[in-house]
């Protein structure tokens, strides 16, 4: 996902929240694949402009994600490797993972994981079949915005890339919008986002959508507890996790391809981190 002004310029400066100027601001897409694209009017309803910038903006107050949607897009820009690509497509755990959803974890060290992800992330947009989103998360801890390593900050992530396409909005989203508008006191709780998530989630899913989530370097999460428990409930709603930590080569099998391993969790199996 990128964010661009009206002149065409992508990622505009920022000042004391996500936009300097939401009302000029627009979200292209591209978390969908073509297939899902021709159903996304199934999904999302038209909104006016500033409708769209507000919600941002509340979001940003939220947790500031801009500056991980930053770091997440540059890491996505990474070259793919041609054998890399023909050996993870035709892993047995991949396919698996794939097909089925449930949780699936990709660790190594971190050049490694880095092409891992961004094959997987462009397979899954590249599918032909069915309807298809995926979204992107990074923990960056190399910033100084706290909840770029947080919980929340992975959720109002999320909740930008499934719940807001172009000038559109999902009508769960912007009722928890409406819910916490100015003037009530209380802001919504990580409970709160996450159960908005997966309500629209369940409403892909109830459209035949395909719904999967890449979390990059869980080993950087804050809350790790947490994020464990947001993932088991979303692959008990059948979406693919996919899930990287980088770990030391000693650890690491001595049969792992390209500095990589793949471990498939069973459902119910337990997800350690």
């Amino acid at each position: 996902m990128s964010y661009s002004s009206d002149n065409g310029d992508e990622n505009p400066g920022r000042s004391n929240s996500m936009f300097d100027n939401a009302n000029d601001t627009k979200i292209t897409g591209g978390q969908f694949n073509e297939a899902g694209r021709d159903m996304i009017t199934n999904v999302y309803y038209p909104a006016p402009r500033d409708d769209v910038g507000e919600v941002l903006e509340w979001l940003a107050t939220l947790a500031e994600y801009s500056i991980n949607h930053l770091t997440a897009s540059k890491k996505m820009e990474s070259e793919s490797d041609s054998e890399m690509e023909r050996w993870l497509l035709d892993d047995s755990k991949y396919i698996a993972w794939k097909g089925e959803g449930r949780i699936l974890c990709i660790q190594g060290l971190p050049d490694g994981i880095d092409k891992t992800l961004f094959m997987i992330t462009q397979d899954l947009k590249q599918s032909k079949e069915d309807p298809t989103v995926v979204s992107y998360y990074y923990f960056d801890d190399n910033n100084d915005s706290g909840p770029g390593s947080s919980f929340r900050g992975l959720l109002t992530s999320f909740l930008v890339q499934m719940g807001i396409q172009d000038q559109m909005i999902h009508h769960q989203l912007k009722e928890l919008y409406k819910s916490s508008e100015v003037g009530n006191d209380s802001s919504p709780s990580n409970e709160d986002l996450a159960d908005t998530l997966m309500s629209i989630t369940r409403d892909l899913k109830q459209k035949r959508f395909k719904v999967y989530m890449v979390i990059e370097a869980f080993d950087k999460c804050e809350e790790n507890k947490e994020v464990q428990e947001f993932c088991k409930n979303m692959a008990d709603l059948d979406v693919g996790i996919a899930v990287s930590k980088c770990v030391d080569a000693t650890e690491m099998d001595g049969d792992s391809q390209y500095d990589v391993e793949l471990i498939l969790y069973d459902e119910g199996e337990e997800f350690n981190d």
